[in-house]
């Protein structure tokens, strides 16, 4: 059965002034001068007119190729291939399961570095040992006034109005756990003396200085795991997504024997109709099944 989609767009070429319509026109005339009391006069047209036609030539494209693109094997069985379709339906299962299973890993080993990074970073440290006016100050953290639960920026480069200043009553603020705290806490040396294990007698305190604050470089091997968790993840994402194009790309170039080669064709065609000594011009697309 033929599934038929039309759409048609009149354009109109010559100009509209005067111009009466493909069925009928109406004509304003004055039978009587002295009270023009206009009389409406209809006339009919006959339409004719050549018309030409443009079409891509059938795609191989047909509803078992979108079946399979929604559903990995859909298309192979409902064309007769069923080993096909388990063997693509196996392997969208396997992708399905082994991104929840690693996406969940990585959600646990978060939660892991998240509660280590609160336990072992301490924002009272920090703030008695850090002077963002002779240290490096490339990044900044949210920390929030107990008092009042307002949260602010520190350091920043904008003028902040603190109820108190952080450097004068650090014991007034707390840290907000947000994205960019628990990244900046592992991440920035210019965050590495809040970390307990800090040794202040080394404050050449760096990143490939592990060794000198042994909690900073814990939460960092706790990030690169959940990190590599997250990307093994997302490979099984990459396999869905290739699945479903494999799968119906197959439905394409493997069709059974026997098929009725049934296809996608879009046809474009010209039909102008002739109104009197004027042109109206049509353009039909057709998209069949």
């Amino acid at each position: 059965m033929q599934e038929k989609i039309v759409l048609s767009m009149v354009v109109f070429f010559f100009g509209v002034i005067g111009l009466r319509g493909a069925d009928f026109t109406t004509q304003l005339q004055s039978q009587n001068p002295l009270s023009r009391s206009p009389v409406i006069k209809w006339t009919t047209y006959s339409l004719r007119a050549q018309e030409d036609s443009m079409g891509l030539a059938e795609s191989p494209l047909d509803r078992n190729f979108f079946k399979s693109a929604l559903i990995p094997g859909w298309g192979q069985f409902s064309q007769g291939k069923t080993i096909r379709s388990g063997l693509f339906l196996g392997i969208e299962g396997a992708g399905i399961a082994g991104y929840l299973v690693y996406d969940k890993k990585y959600e646990e080993k978060k939660d892991e570095f998240q509660a280590h990074a609160e336990k072992y970073w301490n924002l009272e440290d920090w703030l008695n040992y850090y002077n963002p006016e002779d240290q490096p100050s490339t990044h900044s953290i949210n920390i929030r006034y107990r008092e009042t639960g307002e949260v602010y920026s520190y350091p920043t480069n904008e003028p902040t109005d603190y109820p108190c200043d952080p450097e004068t009553c650090p014991d007034a603020w707390e840290m907000v756990w947000d994205h960019e705290g628990y990244e900046n806490a592992y991440k920035y040396d210019q965050f590495a003396s809040g970390w307990t294990t800090f040794d202040r007698n080394n404050p050449d305190n760096t990143e490939t200085a592990d060794h000198l604050n042994p909690k900073r470089a814990e939460n960092k091997k706790l990030r690169d795991k959940a990190n590599d968790f997250a990307d093994t993840s997302m490979l099984f994402v990459s396999g869905i997504i290739f699945n479903h194009i494999a799968s119906a790309f197959e439905t394409v170039f493997f069709k059974p024997e026997g098929s009725d080669g049934a296809g996608m064709r879009l046809q474009m065609r010209y039909r102008p109709m002739q109104l009197e000594n004027r042109t109206i011009n049509t353009l039909n697309f057709e998209v069949r099944w």
